[in-house]
């Protein structure tokens, strides 16, 4: 019989693989030399959101002083929770909200709109980089006109307390959010922007990650609507300007937002060409993971949920009952 503290290391050992693997910085390093396409001959401009949007942040600064890209035509700002900040050299990293608080501030808000300001400052010769990351939701906030940050936090924390997901809750938060669904990058006039997207969400389904920043995604207030209703958040008379603001969405059939394109890549009315590049995602540390017992001697299966599979049965304590 194995030591219980063998299978300890090893337990820890398979662990560290798998976090190791999806290191924003390593992943950075070992991507591929078209990440980005080819070097602007104007600026480079970085703004992101999300708990490893520093560390990512800190990778590209190092692919770009490696590639041999002049530091003084690189800046940027990130926003990331009190406590994941880091000094850059040209990328301005602000903790805009207290750790383990997953709802916006203030600060937030400070944030975003110097991103979007600085987005609409670039020329043709320039090329934006969206760095979209985990817990990038509450990390950028621009409420659409009309609407104020406390009525984004009280539906969003009414929602979180009644039991709605995070689809649920993005789908809310994208129907409220002029940065949210495509709205930063709609807000870019530089030639290009890439988003380097690090997902959290099985799937890697680019408008849920981060309430999709860079994708654009249809209006649908009737959804918001319903979710609010299924919740209770109407009748509870939480938000009221916000079940104002999507009623009249409906009644008039007016969308804030284009038709989603058919793919990661787009262009914005200003002419800006988006793309999407996914560097690291669940399915990098579950193999990672796999690698690294089977190192060990052990025999690995590798269980696949899809966005399509029932919440419950991806809940890691149902796993390990089957397991068992």
């Amino acid at each position: 019989m194995t030591a219980p503290s063998s299978l300890r290391g090893d337990a820890e050992q398979i662990w560290r693989a798998a976090i190791g693997a999806v290191n924003p910085q390593r992943l950075l390093a070992v991507a591929p030399a078209d990440l980005l396409g080819s070097l602007p001959a104007g600026r480079i401009v970085v703004v992101g959101a999300g708990k490893a949007a520093a560390a990512l942040a800190a990778g590209l600064e190092a692919r770009l002083a490696a590639a041999g890209f002049p530091p003084e035509r690189l800046s940027g700002l990130v926003s990331v929770p009190e406590g994941c900040g880091r000094n850059l050299s040209s990328i301005e990293v602000r903790q805009t909200r207290p750790p383990g608080v997953n709802l916006p501030t203030p600060r937030v808000v400070t944030a975003t709109a110097a991103m979007l300001k600085s987005l609409g400052c670039l020329g043709p010769d320039d090329l934006a980089v969206a760095l979209v990351t985990g817990g990038g939701s509450a990390l950028l906030a621009a409420p659409r006109d009309g609407l104020t940050l406390d009525d984004k936090i009280a539906v969003t924390r009414f929602l979180s307390g009644a039991g709605a997901d995070i689809g649920s809750l993005n789908t809310v938060r994208r129907a409220i959010s002029a940065v949210k669904a495509g709205g930063l990058a709609r807000s870019c006039t530089a030639g290009r922007l890439v988003a380097l997207v690090l997902s959290d969400v099985i799937g890697d389904p680019l408008d849920l990650i981060a309430s999709g920043p860079c994708m654009p995604t249809p209006a649908e207030p009737e959804v918001a609507l319903a979710l609010l209703e299924r919740f209770g958040a109407s009748a509870a008379g939480v938000a009221p300007r916000i079940v104002d603001r999507l009623k009249r969405d409906l009644a008039t059939a007016q969308s804030p937002r284009p038709s989603a394109p058919a793919g990661a890549n787009w262009q914005t009315a200003a002419g800006c060409q988006v793309s999407h590049r996914i560097v690291g995602n669940n399915d990098t540390a579950v193999e990672a993971a796999a690698a690294a017992a089977r190192s060990l001697g052990y025999d690995t299966f590798i269980r696949r949920a899809t966005p399509d599979t029932p919440a419950s049965l991806n809940h890691a304590e149902a796993i390990g009952r089957r397991l068992a």
